[in-house]
């Protein structure tokens, strides 16, 4: 998604690569990669200044500041993801996605 916000636009052959990619992924080879996401995130952003991140963009019908995409959309879901993962882990697997993002049973 970091990569959509820096180039302000959606590239569906990378996100479909990306995505089958991660479908292959087995557990451990999954804990593997979300570690890794610490170290590779600030990489990511190497060349981004002030005026990138206060430019605009659209994404997901949505027009805003590349900035505020990176938090609201890429920061935000990487902490509901994770919240849901912990969840998951616990037990919990009847609580989704729709409980974290849409307000389910709030």
């Amino acid at each position: 998604m970091v990569d959509i916000v820096k180039a302000g636009t959606f590239n569906p052959t990378a996100w479909t690569a990306a995505e089958e990619t991660t479908n292959a992924r087995d557990f451990d080879q999954a804990l593997a990669a979300i570690a890794a996401q610490s170290e590779a995130s600030a990489p990511m952003l190497v060349g981004m200044f002030d005026a990138d991140l206060w430019s605009e963009m659209e994404f997901l019908g949505a027009r805003g500041t590349r900035g505020a995409v990176l938090v609201n959309l890429v920061l935000s879901s990487c902490a509901a993801y994770r919240t849901q993962l912990f969840l998951t882990a616990c037990g919990r697997e009847e609580l989704s996605t729709m409980h974290l993002w849409g307000g389910k049973d709030s």
